[in-house]
């Protein structure tokens, strides 16, 4: 994951393609860490300084987190966690946060956008799903897919923009 971290931050050098991530760690007033594992956080993933937060607050600690996710989403995405889901028994919250705007090397048709059900962790202080309806895209295109124990993962490639000269 480090390597395809490193490779993805290369992308924002390229004209034309506009491409923000950041990963923070946030910990509880007084966790302590080792510091090699602060290290490698911050060498593989380009992870910010870890932030300290009082989880115990968890209104103002979930402002702050979904402010600063805020930030590097350019606004796209506000309300990543609830407070619901932060209390003083939380010690760790890793966040990761990413921003991309470019053209599809294989653009999706907007003919075939349609609403389809999406599921959603929701509040609760228990981990339940709901399910909402959003706008789905769809394409029939062979690409790269990867089935991980939890999750789907598509390789969608973007144009690269001719050199400038």
């Amino acid at each position: 994951m480090a390597t395809s971290f490193s490779k993805t931050q290369k992308a924002n050098k390229r004209p034309g393609v506009e491409l923000a991530a950041a990963n923070r760690l946030y910990a509880h007033l007084g966790f302590q860490m080792k510091p090699k594992f602060v290290a490698v956080l911050q060498d593989s993933f380009s992870a910010d300084n870890v932030q300290q937060l009082n989880f115990a607050r968890s209104i103002e600690a979930a402002k702050e987190i979904n402010g600063w996710v805020g930030k590097i989403t350019k606004g796209r995405i506000k309300d990543l966690i609830t407070a619901a889901v932060l209390n003083g028994s939380t010690r760790l919250v890793l966040v990761s946060g990413a921003y991309f705007k470019g053209l599809w090397k294989n653009p999706f048709n907007r003919v075939y956008t349609m609403k389809a059900p999406f599921h959603v962790v929701c509040d609760g202080g228990s981990i339940q799903t709901e399910e909402v309806e959003v706008d789905m895209m769809h394409m029939r295109k062979n690409l790269l897919y990867a089935k991980l124990k939890e999750s789907h993962v598509v390789g969608l490639p973007y144009q690269v923009p001719l050199k400038q000269t």
